[in-house]
C-alpha cells in the first residue's frame, strides 16, 4: 500500500495541499459519488496516518477503521482507493490551474464567456480593462505576449463564427501577436539552448540554429523595439559569434541590456546576467584573460544590485565563481570579507557549512596558508562535483608543501574520478578532472625538468585541451620546471 499511486500523490502534496484536497472533497460539486461519505473518510484516516511517524498503513488496519465490525471484503478497499486517486488528480487539476492563473488569465476567461453569452457591455468594460493594464506593464514577459495572442485569438474565433463575415475578424492583429509571441519565445530557449552546448555539455544545436538564424532573416513585421526581443536578439548574436566578431557582439549584448535594463522582468534581467557572466568565464579559459577581470566586475556589479540573491540567498556555484575570479584578480582582503559576509548566506544545498570551508579553504591556498587550508576540506562531501574539487584542491596544496602525501592523494584521486558515472556529473567536468591529474603527472617527470622542448610542448597541451580543471595553476608549475 505505501507504493500505491494513490499514497505517492499524497506524499507529494504539501501539508497546505492536504488540508485543501479534503475540503476539495467535501465538496459534493467535485466528489459527486453516491459513497462520496466513505471517500472523505478513507482520506481522512490516510492523512491521519500519513502525519504520524508512529502510524502504519496496514490495510486491514485501515479498513477495520472505516467499516468497524464488518468482514473485511476483497477488493472493496482497493476500489475505494481507486475512487479517491481520480479524485486526487481531479484535485490537482483544478487547484492547480487555479494557483498558477494570473488575474489576466482570469479576466481573460470571464471576458470569453460574456462574449459568447452577449453580454456586451461587461465585454466592452473587460476589454477596456485589459487594454489599460497592458498599456501600463513597462516590464513585459513572454507570458504577457502568450496572453496577448490569447486575447486576439479570443476575439479572432468568435467574430468568425458570429461575425457576417465582412471584416478582417480581427486576423491582422492575432497574427502580429502570434508572431511576436513566437519569436520571443524562439530566441529564448534558442539561447538557453546554446548556453547548455557551450557553457555545461556539447549539444547538437544545428536544428535550433538553423530554424532560427533562417527567422532572423525572414523579412516580417516584428517590433525589434521591443526589450526582451532586443536584448535576446543581441544575446543569441553573442552565443552564434564568430571569432572575429565576439568582442563586438559582446559589446552590443551590455548595451542592449544596459538600455533594456529597467524594462526586463527581473527573472529574466537574472538570467541574462548569468549568461553574460559564464559567457566571459567561457572566454577567460580559452585564454583571453581580460576576461576574467570583466567576469568578476560583473560579479561586483551584479552583488551590489542584488540580482544574485534569490530569497536574500546565495547559491553555491556563484559563491564559487565570485572566490576563484576575486582570487584570480588579486582582490584577496574582499573575497575574505565576502565570504565571511555571506556564510549564513548560502541557499541551494543541504551542507551550507561545507560549501563556505571548501572556499575558504581555496581562499587560504591562494595566500599560500596551507595549514588553514587543509583542516577546511571535509572528507564527507555529498555532492560529487564538491568531492572532486576538495580533493583536487587537496593535491595542488601537498604539491605546493612538497609533501610526501601528494603520490598517494594522486592515485586515490584518479580512481575517484574513473568510478564516478557520466549521471552523476557531466562529461565536461569529468573530461577536465582527468586531463588534470594525467597532466600533472607528466609535469611532475624528471624528464620534465629544465627540458624546454618537452616543457614547450606540454604548454601547448594545456592551452589547447578544451576541458581541463586548474589550467592556470598547471601552466605556472609547468613554467617553473625551467
Amino acid at each position: 500500500m505505501q507504493q500505491s499511486k494513490l499514497i505517492r500523490l499524497l506524499q507529494s502534496f504539501s501539508r497546505e495541499e492536504q488540508q485543501r484536497f479534503l475540503l476539495f472533497a467535501q465538496s459534493p460539486y467535485f466528489n459527486v459519488r453516491k459513497n462520496a461519505g466513505e471517500v472523505q473518510a478513507l482520506l481522512t484516516c490516510l492523512l491521519d496516518r500519513l502525519q504520524q511517524p508512529d502510524q502504519t498503513l496496514d490495510k486491514a488496519q485501515i479498513y477495520t477503521q472505516l467499516y468497524p465490525e464488518q468482514r473485511m471484503v476483497t477488493g472493496k478497499l482497493e476500489k475505494l482507493m481507486s475512487q479517491l486517486y481520480q479524485l486526487g488528480r481531479r484535485f490537482v487539476e483544478v487547484d492547480f490551474a487555479a494557483h498558477q492563473q494570473t488575474t489576466e488569465h482570469a479576466t481573460l476567461t470571464f471576458l470569453q464567456f460574456c462574449r459568447e453569452r452577449r453580454l456586451d457591455k461587461q465585454t466592452k468594460s473587460l476589454e477596456r480593462q485589459l487594454q489599460r493594464e497592458w498599456q501600463a506593464r513597462t516590464q513585459l514577459d513572454l507570458e504577457d505576449f502568450a496572453l496577448r495572442y490569447a486575447y486576439e485569438k479570443q476575439l479572432s474565433d468568435f467574430l468568425s463564427t458570429h461575425d457576417d463575415r465582412q471584416n478582417d475578424h480581427n486576423l491582422p492583429a492575432t497574427l502580429k501577436t502570434l508572431d511576436h509571441n513566437y519569436v520571443i519565445a524562439r530566441l529564448e530557449y534558442a539561447v538557453k539552448f546554446l548556453a547548455i552546448d557551450l557553457f555545461i555539455s556539447p549539444q547538437d544545436t544545428t536544428a535550433c540554429q538553423r530554424v532560427t538564424d533562417h527567422l532572423l532573416k525572414l523579412d516580417v513585421d516584428i517590433d525589434w523595439s521591443i526589450p526582451l526581443l532586443a536584448v535576446y536578439r543581441e544575446a543569441y548574436g553573442l552565443l552564434r559569434a564568430e571569432d572575429a566578431r565576439r568582442d563586438q557582439h559582446y559589446n552590443q549584448f551590455l548595451a542592449a541590456l544596459h538600455a533594456h535594463e529597467k524594462h526586463l522582468p527581473i527573472a529574466h534581467l537574472k538570467s541574462l546576467h548569468t549568461l553574460i557572466r559564464n559567457y566571459c568565464l567561457l572566454r577567460y579559459h580559452r585564454g583571453e584573460t581580460i576576461y576574467l577581470e570583466r567576469a568578476f566586475e560583473l560579479y561586483r556589479h551584479h552583488l551590489e544590485s542584488g540580482f544574485l540573491y534569490y530569497n536574500g540567498k546565495i547559491m553555491p556555484g556563484t559563491l564559487n565563481n565570485i572566490v576563484v575570479s576575486g582570487m584570480r584578480c588579486g582582490a584577496a582582503d574582499w573575497v575574505y570579507q565576502f565570504l565571511q559576509n555571506h556564510r549564513s548566506r548560502i541557499e541551494g544545498t543541504d551542507f551550507p557549512e561545507r560549501v563556505y570551508q571548501f572556499n575558504l579553504a581555496y581562499y587560504y591556498f591562494c595566500v599560500r596558508d596551507f595549514r588553514q587550508a587543509i583542516p577546511c576540506l571535509s572528507d564527507t562531501y555529498e555532492d560529487r562535483y564538491y568531492k572532486l574539487a576538495a580533493r583536487r584542491l587537496e593535491i595542488m596544496i601537498y604539491y605546493e608543501m612538497e609533501s610526501d602525501l601528494l603520490e598517494p592523494r594522486m592515485d586515490a584521486f584518479k580512481i575517484l574520478v574513473y568510478r564516478i558515472s557520466d549521471d552523476q556529473l557531466t562529461q565536461k567536468q569529468l573530461t577536465g578532472n582527468r586531463n588534470f591529474i594525467g597532466l600533472l603527472r607528466q609535469i611532475r617527470m624528471p624528464s620534465t625538468w629544465q627540458n624546454d622542448r618537452r616543457i614547450e610542448k606540454l604548454r601547448q597541451k594545456i592551452l589547447q585541451t578544451p576541458h581541463l580543471a586548474e589550467s592556470d595553476w598547471l601552466l605556472t608549475k609547468l613554467m617553473a620546471m625551467r
